[in-house]
């Protein structure tokens, strides 16, 4: 999994390096869902969005490879997990007006996986924990951070 998400960061930052997918600067901060505690500027969130993309994907074949039903469990909870954080996050990336053409053009095809990854059947307890898991992590966030998904930085 960590290879796959670090593949992903890989991929993304050899195509920042040659194509410019976002306006730069921007005193915005978002809620990065869940895998960072505090606000993430867009470049971060567009990171952690395309990165945990292939997490979801990573655990999509795990569950379907996995002979053990306890670690067959977690896989179906992780990939509920990661493909929600991932859609949330991409949705905020789309929204967020700093894209170039080219970055909405890029950035317009995740959704079209993720909606792939959501037509797959997740068992109800595994999409429960996973929904409950999302829940937790945006409730601490606001407790520490406020309760905007978009803040100023200071």
């Amino acid at each position: 999994m960590t290879l796959t998400h670090e593949t992903q960061h890989n991929k993304l930052a050899a195509l920042l390096h040659l194509f410019d997918l976002f306006e730069p600067g921007g005193p915005e901060r978002f809620y990065a869902p869940p895998w960072r505690p505090a606000p993430r500027p867009l470049p971060g969130l567009f990171h952690g969005a395309y990165a945990h993309l292939g997490v979801a994907r990573f655990w999509e074949h795990r569950r379907e490879t996995e002979p053990d039903p306890a670690l067959r469990a977690t896989a179906h909870a992780q990939f509920a997990r990661w493909r929600l954080a991932a859609h949330e996050a991409t949705t905020v990336t789309l929204s967020s007006g700093r894209l170039t053409p080219l970055g909405q053009r890029f950035a317009r095809q995740m959704p079209t996986t993720l909606d792939t990854l959501y037509r797959l059947p997740v068992p109800a307890p595994a999409l429960h924990h996973a929904e409950s898991a999302a829940r937790a992590h945006r409730t601490e966030w606001r407790n520490r951070n406020g309760d905007v998904a978009r803040t100023l930085s200071a």
